[in-house]
């Protein structure tokens, strides 16, 4: 049944942490095959630019 999502498997949806363990995060489509993403972003709470590493998304894996 298609319910007007498009589904695209050579995607899958990733939770990028920041390293500096403030408890920011953010999630990023990435593709299925690429290495893991380390990404410049950022930070809200740390005020300044943090590296943000690949985690698992606990909610689709």
């Amino acid at each position: 049944i298609f319910l007007g999502i498009p589904c695209d498997f050579r995607y899958i949806l990733v939770r990028m942490k920041s390293a500096a363990e403030t408890g920011y995060c953010f999630n990023v489509r990435r593709l299925r095959l690429q290495e893991k993403l380390v990404l410049l972003r950022y930070d809200p709470i740390e005020i300044s630019g943090i590296v943000f590493l690949n985690k698992k998304n606990k909610l689709l894996h």
